[in-house]
């Protein structure tokens, strides 16, 4: 058996490490192989005391093992373990300790790890510390081959040395795990106010692994709950356990699907044609808790494309619940109004909904983050024409002076021809509208918001890149960009009455086209809806849909 020293702390004299300088026809000796694994030894010790610490690494627990001969044994489990002085302590196989004759003074031994080398007798009652350190086992002995001319030297020699441990039952607690001064945190440290200080030098070798305390009497099972493997039992984290617990707490999100909506009502593709039948408000259903502010009028938005072709954004308001994951769209006007109801609910542009893990909506379920929801329902609810009132002939009345008639206000949108062919991109520029305005009082002006809404969303640009709207004039109009809509407001046109036709641009249109064709409501194409609103009536819209691009 032979026992390890630090020689760092030990040699002060001697700083630095020496290795064997091999050269040709060079004698050799046993001190200088014996350099040579000393240097390796003691720079392997040193790498582990000052990059990894000591402690235990795994598994060595303790826990009752008892027979009818031995009521106090325990089992010592196979672990892995660092040194106060930077050695290797590898148990392979559980070891059985009797705690009955192990008392102060007695160790196990080295090259028999279950079998005491020097025995003791444990007081009842007692409290102890079950401790291991790193040994030495000299073996396979060898003769020594006689020097010189003798003939009756017949000694041996071990030839190899194994690495072991050796385990004793400690009365008091060791230096190395009794409270000393407290260095700088690791915050400290990182924040810059204290500097890493070198690890002190060990004053002893001993890894505790459990606190024991004996029963009273000697016949008495010793119980698993007077085995403390936690109080003093000093750890140290592998390079594979802190890699994974950084993996696990900073790259999670990685691995968490984004929120989708799992059911809508009215459900998608509904027809309504009693009005007793429809409901007074709209409720998306999620599959994960939301960010409650992120559900809103900008983030669920519905559109009404009357029959007369007139699309009309349906205002009203959005209360989230969290518990059912429900939001709830209540219009300011009943959804008894015929028309299309064109329904998105948002997942990509400025203003999204996220989930409780910051992850914007899926709306187009591809398992990524982003893309538009829709869905569509309808209320075609026939009007009834009343029955006329029979009246009287009025009395003649001679004709007035015939004046001519106005020419009714007509309001058509031309799409792109050809349409443009677009690859998936994020922003990318699509096709423009053409709007002309015929007929109406002529020279009264005529004010209107035009609003572009898509099926897509509006491309990611820059505030100041947006949609513009340019008159006859040459005049020109900015657009305020929406998740998928471009709005003008203000948009000032003088009718033209029997005159030529006025007309206006919009132009500088871009779009998020990254999700045409996986499978989102639209399939290949960029359609633009066209609607109007102004204080005085207006006509319905010919060719409002359009589509402006396609993908190619």
């Amino acid at each position: 058996m032979a026992s390890s020293t630090l020689t760092d702390c030990t040699q002060l004299d001697s700083t630095l490490l020496e290795r064997v300088n091999y050269f040709p026809r060079q004698l050799l000796t046993a001190d200088d192989m014996t350099a040579d694994q000393e240097y390796f030894i003691a720079k392997f010790r040193r790498h582990n005391r000052y990059l990894h610490g000591w402690g235990v690494v795994c598994g060595l627990e303790v826990t009752v093992a008892p027979t009818t001969q031995k009521p106090w044994q325990v089992q010592i489990g196979a672990g892995y373990a660092l040194g106060p002085y930077g050695d290797e302590i590898y148990v392979p196989n559980p070891v059985m300790l009797d705690l009955a004759q192990c008392g102060p003074g007695a160790s196990t031994d080295p090259c028999d790890p279950g079998t005491l080398l020097q025995g003791g007798v444990a007081k009842t009652g007692a409290l102890f510390y079950i401790a291991i350190r790193y040994e030495e086992c000299l073996s396979r002995p060898v003769r020594v081959l006689p020097g010189g001319c003798g003939c009756s030297d017949n000694s041996c020699e071990p030839s190899r040395i194994s690495d072991s441990y050796e385990i004793e039952c400690l009365a008091d607690l060791p230096p190395s795990s009794q409270p000393g001064p407290q260095g700088p945190s690791l915050c400290d440290i990182l924040h810059g106010s204290a500097l890493a200080q070198c690890p002190p030098c060990p004053s002893d070798p001993w890894v505790l692994l459990a606190q024991v305390t004996l029963p009273a009497a000697l016949g008495a099972t010793l119980p698993q709950s007077n085995i403390d493997n936690v109080t003093v039992r000093r750890k140290i984290f592998s390079t594979a356990m802190i890699q994974e617990q950084v993996r696990l707490c900073c790259c999670a999100g990685t691995d968490k699907a984004p929120a989708r909506v799992t059911s809508i009502t009215p459900a998608a593709g509904t027809v309504f044609t009693n009005n007793t039948t429809i409901p007074p408000v709209m409720l998306v259903t999620f599959n994960k808790h939301l960010v409650s502010a992120s559900v809103n009028t900008n983030t669920i938005l519905v559109l009404r494309v009357q029959p007369s072709g007139i699309s009309k954004a349906v205002q009203g308001t959005v209360a989230y619940d969290d518990g059912r994951q429900t939001a709830t769209f209540t219009p300011a006007d009943s959804f008894t109004i015929p028309g299309d109801y064109q329904i998105t609910v948002v997942g990509s542009g400025p203003n999204v909904i996220t989930d409780s893990d910051n992850l914007a909506l899926d709306g187009n379920a591809d398992g990524l983050a982003g893309g538009n929801f829709l869905s569509e329902f309808s209320v075609q609810i026939p009007s009834v024409t009343p029955t006329p009132t029979p009246t009287a002939s009025p009395t003649p009345t001679p004709s007035p002076t015939p004046t001519q008639a106005p020419v009714p206000l007509t309001i058509a949108v031309n799409g792109p021809n050809p349409v443009p062919n677009i690859g998936r991109a994020n922003p990318t520029a699509v096709g423009d509208l053409g709007v002309r305005f015929a007929g109406g009082l002529a020279g009264q002006k005529l004010v209107v918001n035009v609003t572009v809404t898509l099926n897509t969303n509006v491309g990611k640009t820059a505030a100041a890149d947006t949609a513009v709207w340019t008159d006859s004039q040459g005049n020109n109009i900015q657009a305020t960009k929406g998740a998928n809509t471009y709005t003008f407001t203000g948009v000032s046109i003088k009718q033209p009455g029997s005159g030529a036709p006025v007309s206006g641009k919009i132009a500088n249109m871009k779009v998020d086209s990254t999700h045409l064709g996986t499978g989102t409501a639209g399939g290949n194409t960029v359609v633009a809806i066209v609607s109007m609103t102004s204080a005085t009536a207006l006509p319905a819209i010919t060719g409002a849909s359009q589509t402006v691009a396609k993908l190619g």
